[in-house]
């Protein structure tokens, strides 16, 4: 079992982590404990979301031209908010 715990989430307060991802999103996570099967994760600093999908209708999100370090579906326009890695959009092939 992988678990991330909201304090490995950001250096800054998280108060509701599905507002940071999101399911089926893609994230880029160090490693930082493994013990009798579970493995924990930590998203903080430079880690995050590497490929997300639309809450609504499932399509990858890319990074909105109009809202700085949001994303947006570009077939239904919606906006959401993540955790972005700076390599946000770089494995395409996911």
């Amino acid at each position: 079992r992988t678990t991330i715990f909201v304090s490995n989430i950001d250096n800054k307060y998280v108060d509701n982590p599905s507002d940071l991802f999101g399911l089926g999103d893609i994230v880029k996570a160090t490693v930082f404990k493994m013990d009798n099967g579970m493995i924990d994760l930590s998203t903080k600093g430079e880690y995050g979301v590497v490929k997300a999908f639309c809450k609504r209708d499932r399509m990858p999100l890319a990074k909105s031209k109009k809202n700085e370090g949001m994303l947006e579906c570009p077939v239904c326009r919606h906006i959401e908010k993540r955790k972005i890695s700076p390599e946000y959009g770089q494995v395409s092939d996911l």
